[in-house]
């Protein structure tokens, strides 16, 4: 009988059978890659996430897309009216696109601008975000 050979992946520091189920098969005929299947999956993710966040950071349009159905049909309100409405006793809950263009003064990227949003909010409603 066989024995099969076993590899140590140096990620997940696993000891697993030497063939095509747990690792890729490497450049050479014959050879596996290092890294088994799961740790090669995970890698890939974190560098397609990585660098999608880079592509949005640079490109804010880049938000739009997969999730833009769910912007559909909303309305569009300005800020003042955005504030005025959450600030009624009986709103539970709400959905409308918010003009925040009256907050914003030059180039601010997207976290500064959702900051000034939580500010004013903060402002209006006395309420914090942690």
């Amino acid at each position: 009988m066989a024995t099969l050979e076993t590899q140590l992946c140096p990620k997940c520091k696993r000891l697993k059978d030497l063939d095509a189920s747990n690792y890729k098969a490497g450049r050479i005929a014959g050879t596996f890659s290092k890294t088994c299947l799961p740790c090669l999956a995970q890698t890939s993710e974190k560098y397609t996430l990585k660098k999608t966040r880079k592509e949005n950071k640079e490109n804010p349009e880049n938000l739009r897309g997969e999730d833009e159905d769910q912007w559909v049909g909303l309305s569009k309100l300005k800020l003042d009216l955005f504030l005025e409405t959450i600030s009624a006793d009986n709103v539970t809950s709400f959905a409308a696109l918010v003009d925040i263009s009256s907050l914003i003064c030059g180039e601010i990227a997207l976290r500064g601008k959702a900051d000034l949003l939580a500010k004013s909010i903060w402002n209006r409603l006395k309420y914090r975000f942690m």
